[in-house]
């Protein structure tokens, strides 16, 4: 044993490795020059080599240790450079809907009652449809009866007879033509607009119906409700996922405490499946001479606070027909549709077919809630009647003037009426009712 005794003062000296433990000794015994066989002996290998092994095996155990204690921890860490370089590595997310909703983001839309906060929804998610991509609505505001008013219209006169012929001989109709029976009055027959396939709805089906059980004691949207979003987003593979209203999910949202659980809920939702949320809300009765902000939302400031954008709908204090579009939060991009830039539309039903908030231009949004003055309402009669008279059409003027269409057709029509209608001889508005 004098060899082996020697390794180690050797190695308690520095001067040799340390003794790595094997199941079996390999060493030999001095003198005898036969190999010891057990579990008592260690094989002493020479060199930095073999220290440098122990480290890395006593570095792996250690890591091997931390990483288990770490397994449940909610939070992930990394250098912040490691975490900008795994970001520019990944796809940049793509506008949804211009600057003001971006993939991967949680966005609110807010108006008042009747401003067109689903027409506009509707229309984004047919237009993202259109795109190829996948979109979930969850309507919580209107039936599919109400729905189908807004995208069809009716068939009426030679067209209606001739589809119900066809639907009386058992002659196939064409797709987006159905007939119904209205009682009494006979069948009606309904030309639809033409949706993507890629659109899907969901509504509820009368089991959640119930505030008693859709919510719970404390008012907060029960998780049956987000579970069932998640369970039809993934029936039909959906990334983005509308919700209108949030009204439906939970009440007494002006709770910090019942807000700030709900946005938890569709927060964890979106991170877990990486989907693009658009949320509807209402605002509570106020000026509407005043500005929008987010404080316009109804409900607690926490709902707007942990969105990552949120745009809104306003009416011009001079013309009910113009709406605007205001940019109210933006967390990514820059503002470009704050209160020096909304987008003014009005509504209109495209072809008579589709229901739309069609976009005619730019303004201040000052501009649209100051209330004109006898002075500046005389002044635009004046405009008004000068542009008549150079042949304008209605909607010429109202484009001239910053008003809606159906608004600039009623205020020639009133002008028309007064003591001095020659200057009107110009335009013949019965051509125009049809637009109207």
């Amino acid at each position: 044993m004098a060899n082996n005794h020697a390794m180690s003062e050797e190695t308690r000296k520095g001067g040799g490795n340390a003794p790595t433990p094997q199941n079996s000794c390999t060493s030999r015994h001095s003198g005898s020059g036969s190999e010891c066989k057990g579990n008592n002996y260690f094989t002493c290998p020479q060199g930095a080599e073999a220290v440098e092994g122990l480290k890395r095996l006593m570095l792996n155990c250690y890591e091997s240790a931390r990483a288990h204690a770490m397994r449940g921890n909610v939070l992930a860490g990394k250098s912040f450079r490691d975490a900008l370089k795994s970001a520019a590595r990944k796809r940049r997310p793509r506008p949804l809907y211009r600057s003001m909703w971006y993939e991967g983001q949680i966005a609110m839309l807010f108006a008042d009652t009747n401003q067109g906060k689903t027409i506009l929804a509707t229309q984004i998610a047919v237009d993202l449809a259109r795109q190829g991509r996948r979109v979930l609505y969850c309507d919580f505001e209107m039936t599919e009866e109400q729905q189908l008013l807004r995208m069809s219209r009716e068939v009426v006169g030679e067209e209606r007879e001739r589809y119900l012929t066809m639907f009386e001989r058992g002659e196939a109709l064409p797709p987006l033509v159905a007939i119904s029976e209205d009682g009494g009055s006979g069948r009606t027959v309904s030309e639809m607009y033409d949706l993507p396939e890629t659109l899907f709805r969901v509504e509820p089906n009368g089991m959640g119906g119930d505030d008693e059980m859709r919510r719970g004691d404390d008012g907060v949207v029960a998780s049956e409700v987000i579970r069932s979003i998640e369970q039809w987003a993934e029936e039909f593979n959906a990334d983005i996922v509308i919700v209108d209203n949030i009204t439906y999910m939970a009440l007494g949202l002006e709770k910090s405490a019942i807000a700030t659980q709900l946005v938890q809920e569709l927060k964890r939702l979106q991170k877990r499946r990486g989907w693009s949320m658009l949320v509807l809300a209402h605002t509570p009765k106020r000026n509407a001479s005043e500005p929008l902000t987010n404080d316009s939302m109804a409900g607690s400031k926490k709902l707007v606070g942990a969105a990552d954008s949120a745009f809104a709908i306003g009416c011009s204090v001079k013309d009910s027909g113009v709406k605007y579009i205001k940019q109210t939060k933006s967390r990514d991009a820059a503002f470009e549709y704050g209160a020096d830039n909304v987008i003014t539309c009005e509504i209109e039903k495209e072809g008579g077919l589709f229901l739309k908030l069609k976009e005619t231009g730019y303004a201040r949004e000052a501009d649209l809630l100051r209330e004109p003055t006898e002075k500046q309402a005389a002044a635009d009669d004046e405009k008004l009647a000068a542009l008549v008279a150079d042949g304008c059409s209605s909607a010429q003027v109202a484009k001239e003037l910053g008003i809606s269409q159906p608004t600039a057709w009623r205020r020639i029509k009133a002008l028309q009426r007064k003591p001095d209608p020659a200057v009107f001889d110009a335009v013949n508005l019965d051509d125009e009712d049809d637009d109207m």
